[in-house]
């Protein structure tokens, strides 16, 4: 397969984003700007993390939502133009985020930390509900990072499709605080 290389040069050091060479399949530019606000979300501290993404054309992998394989992030041709990442008034990208989440899990080991952390607001952020096809922990984890990111960082409310409870209130802080407590959070100062 070939792509074209880009880059998305508002947001430094500069995201580099990969699509088909079939231009049906390319973003539209709203799906760019959306990207760009999004990225600007992400602690700065997190950007180095991802080496680029794909805009996946029609029929591949992933069909639906998004992937990584820890430093790329795959967004897929139905996912960017879906209404949860294009909807008026909110900005971001909520598939890129939860995929972004998923690189943080990685690279700084967050799920392997609040499993050792042996204690309820730990065994709580791993209970929450997941609505994707993949139920593993870190699912939780990546779930997590977005929510924070739109709520405390963004001010932008979200409601959790699968467990709308978890991220309000109290239980919200304690998850965030999990999140927050984690080796993926030291040094950085989080907002609240």
């Amino acid at each position: 397969m070939a792509w074209i290389h880009k880059r998305l040069t508002s947001v430094p050091p500069g995201l580099e984003y990969w699509t088909t060479t079939h231009e049906r399949d390319w973003p539209e530019e709203s799906h760019l700007r959306i990207l760009e606000n999004t990225f600007w979300l992400i602690p700065s501290q997190h950007r180095s993390i991802i080496d680029h993404v794909e805009f996946r054309g029609r029929g591949q992998q992933p069909r639906s939502g998004g992937g990584n394989n820890g430093h790329v992030i795959r967004l897929s041709h139905e996912s960017v133009r879906a209404r949860l990442n294009n909807t008026p008034g909110r900005e971001f990208n909520i598939t890129f985020l939860h995929e972004f989440g998923h690189l943080v899990d990685m690279h700084y080991q967050v799920t392997r930390y609040v499993m050792r952390r042996r204690d309820a607001a730990g065994r709580a952020l791993l209970r929450t509900g997941h609505t994707g096809v993949t139920q593993m922990a870190g699912e939780r984890i990546a779930d997590c990072y977005m929510i924070y990111l739109l709520q405390e960082l963004a001010g932008v409310p979200y409601q959790h499709p699968a467990d709308p409870s978890a991220y309000r209130g109290e239980q919200a802080r304690d998850r965030f605080d999990v999140l927050l407590q984690s080796p993926a959070f030291a040094g950085i100062a989080a907002s609240r």
